[in-house]
């Protein structure tokens, strides 16, 4: 690594952290002690980028909360994944909806010594290969995957800092990309919104008549065999799409690393899809601009349109009203399989409004706004490349950031 021009010296992170702690045992955080609203949870599905997210759907009361203090993150702190999907890590910013989040018995809360260490810097270290490497090291190799003593392990690890001015101007590189596609997201959410409210005053304005989802489209129309021989396929799993937005394709070489064997739902421009597991956590999205060799989860029911009068975007947004949702989440929390579930064909029950050829103008616009919603992801897709090739480079000190010392946000 070149550190020619970073002020900088390799130290052990006990000596830059004030406090680490683990979430609580499963024993004292029972699903019986959930409750609708109170006091956040923090889980793996928020910990997905570099920010703690507000996705939150796993709440205790304030006094559960407290009792168990010790496992409470709060605004500045780190929290990296103990157990499940390992080398997750990331950090509570200052404007999070939440003051503090009670970290779940699968993730470890960190605080660092704010005059030595810039958090979102240490983040984003943690997102480098070099980073990755060093807190998979401490991986178990034995049964679910899982950090061995997280904490003294992390604890152990060094690594090269800069000072902390130093640390915050290679940060704030990354940030303004960060707020960049962060904005570009609510902008999406927006569009979206405008399309759902001009979905509905149609509804109400015409009062269509409708017809069962499978009358109008297909549902899971195509599935991939191992016997095609992809040379490489492009993987969606359940857990990377929400409201919409993707975080994560897969590119696996069957003929290098085994493809997963839920890797079976054949892809293609415009298609639906909806998960199958736990439908409130809004795992559903519509596929606007495919990749080459693009295979969804069996987690996923697939929703294509058979009726050209009637386009996925129509489907989409009856599939996703909330009160259909709610639907769905009811009906699965009625299975007897391991994870609450339904069906694919238990989407059949969703009414499809009948949009005819008087509807061209309606359809038009509303066609319009996704296009604008799958542009602003392509130029996310854009920036997040362009983050994570200059992350590894500013991080080694490869580029110079000693003469920067404001950018506008």
């Amino acid at each position: 690594m070149n550190y020619d021009n970073m002020m900088t010296s390799e130290i052990e992170l006990s000596t830059v952290i004030s406090d680490i702690a683990a979430g609580p045992f499963g024993s004292n955080l029972k699903v019986s002690c959930f409750v609708p609203d109170g006091f956040p949870i923090i889980d793996g599905a928020n910990l997905k980028g570099f920010k703690v997210t507000d996705n939150v759907t796993k709440f205790v009361t304030d006094e559960k909360a407290h009792s168990l203090e010790r496992s409470i993150a709060h605004r500045g702190d780190v929290v990296s994944t103990i157990s499940g999907t390992l080398g997750q890590i990331a950090y509570i910013p200052d404007d999070s909806k939440y003051e503090g989040y009670l970290c779940s018995q699968r993730q470890f809360r960190i605080t660092f010594d704010k005059l030595k260490v810039y958090p979102p810097y240490i983040v984003f270290y943690f997102h480098t290969r070099e980073g990755q490497h060093k807190i998979l090291s401490f991986a178990s190799q034995v049964g679910v995957p899982a950090l061995a003593q997280p904490l003294k392990n992390f604890r152990k690890i060094k690594m090269f800092l800069p000072g902390i001015e130093e640390q915050k101007r290679i940060a704030n590189i990354i940030e303004i990309l960060n707020e960049k596609i962060e904005t570009n997201n609510q902008i999406n959410d927006n569009l979206l919104q405008q399309a759902r409210f001009m979905f509905r005053r149609w509804l109400v304005d015409n009062l269509p008549s409708k017809c069962r989802l499978s009358e109008v489209a297909s549902i899971n129309p195509e599935t991939y065999s191992p016997k095609d021989e992809w040379s490489f396929v492009n993987y969606l799993d359940t857990s990377s799409i929400t409201s919409g937005t993707i975080t994560e394709v897969q590119q696996i070489r069957p003929s290098e690393e085994k493809l997963p064997s839920r890797a079976r739902r054949i892809l293609r421009k415009n298609d639906v899809v909806f998960s199958t597991v736990r439908p409130n956590q809004l795992h559903y999205g519509i596929i606007s601009n495919p990749i080459p060799n693009m295979l969804g989860s069996t987690g996923f029911a697939v929703i294509r349109s058979k009726r050209p009068s009637i386009p996925n975007e129509i489907i989409y947004l009856a599939l996703t009203e909330p009160s259909f949702v709610e639907q769905m989440q009811q009906l699965a929390e009625q299975s007897v399989s391991t994870f609450p579930s339904i069906r694919p064909a238990d989407l059949d029950a969703c009414l499809i409004p009948d949009t005819q050829e008087e509807d061209k103008d309606f359809i038009s616009s509303i066609q319009a706004l996704f296009r604008a919603v799958a542009s602003g992801n392509e130029e996310n897709k854009c920036l997040s490349a362009l983050r994570d090739t200059l992350l590894p480079r500013l991080m080694s000190g490869e580029i110079d950031v000693s003469n920067i010392t404001t950018l506008s946000r």
